[in-house]
This record gives structure tokens, sequence and C-alpha cells, in this order.
């Protein structure tokens, strides 16, 4: 609670297609501002429901983005 998208340090991303970084890469430039997080894709055989195509774990420290 509290925080915001500036105070994001580290975006992974799981993905079942490999080509789809390039696509993931511009809707993570709709959200996120330079200096970005450091971010991680990595292509996995599935997920937890057989729909899904990407799963996003993005950890935030308060405060990060201030300065």
């Amino acid at each position: 609670a509290g925080a915001n998208m500036s105070d994001i340090v580290k975006v992974t991303i799981y993905s079942t297609e490999v080509d789809c970084w390039q696509r993931t890469a511009e809707i993570r430039n709709e959200f996120l501002r330079p200096p970005f997080p450091a971010c991680t894709m990595i292509v996995v055989k599935g997920l937890a429901d057989p729909r899904f195509l990407i799963e996003v774990d993005v950890t935030a420290v308060l405060g990060a983005g201030v300065g």
C-alpha cells in the first residue's frame, strides 16, 4: 500500500511464447518510465492456467522512485 509505478525496482515476466518479448517491452514502456527497473523474461512450458500467456512478478521498494 502506498507504492507507485516509480517504486518498481524489478520485473520478471514468465511467458509461454518466446516471440512475445517485443510486445511485452512495448507494454512495459506504456506503464514505466526511465530509469527502467531491472527486467528479466523467462520462457516457460506452461503457466497455472493453460489460457495464460504471461505472468508478471513485480518487486517494488517504497520510496525507490523518490529523487
